[in-house]
């Protein structure tokens, strides 16, 4: 990918960052920004669970 396409990459991931501030850093430091944010997404992602058919629903107390 070339430093645009990073770019464009993370900003999908942190809608925050703005293509200014990130065209200050070199190519490989996005990329491994990129592969950061791709990590802790995957992380989120797969910590994700539902509850086992075997489980009694929660009930609220009064």
């Amino acid at each position: 990918m070339n430093k645009r396409q990073i770019i464009a990459e993370i900003q999908k991931l942190n809608t925050t960052a703005q293509e200014p501030f990130l065209s200050q850093f070199k190519d490989r430091d996005l990329a491994l920004y990129l592969e950061s944010l791709e990590a802790d997404r995957a992380k989120r992602l797969h910590t994700v669970s539902f509850p086992d058919q075997d489980e009694q629903p929660a009930r609220l107390a009064s």
